[in-house]
């Protein structure tokens, strides 16, 4: 038996399933003797069949990537590496309604010399 975790990202949100690859179970070797694998097998395929659905409906939800306001990620994609995973994307950046503004302020008035009263 095998399990894999399928990824994809669905705009900024990363989703996972587990799938379940059925396969046969063999006793490779004991040093107690022999072992009824059968009834193990059958043991922890119902193990398995019981916590895949509870485990993908809690994945469902998805885990979000961070991002900015007006931050898009465009074509990500999910890589791997021996101890780690990464997302590559290309990003566009359109300033929300309302954002900052990155003109040049006026000039500001000259100011003279201060003069402080005491009374």
């Amino acid at each position: 038996m095998m399990m894999m975790m399928m990824m994809k990202i669905k705009m900024t949100t990363m989703l996972m399933m587990v799938v379940m690859m059925v396969g046969a179970t063999a006793l490779q070797w004991s040093s107690v003797g022999d072992i009824p694998v059968s009834l193990l097998s059958s043991g922890i395929q119902m193990l398995v069949n019981a916590l895949v659905p509870m485990a993908n409906t809690y994945l469902a939800t998805g885990y979000p990537l961070p991002t900015l306001p007006g931050l898009t990620l465009v074509d990500p994609t999910i890589g791997y590496g021996a101890d780690y995973m990464f997302v590559a994307t290309s990003i566009t950046y359109q300033p929300p309604i309302g954002a900052v503004s990155f003109t040049k302020p006026a000039a500001a008035p000259a100011r003279g010399p201060v003069a402080i009263a005491i009374n």
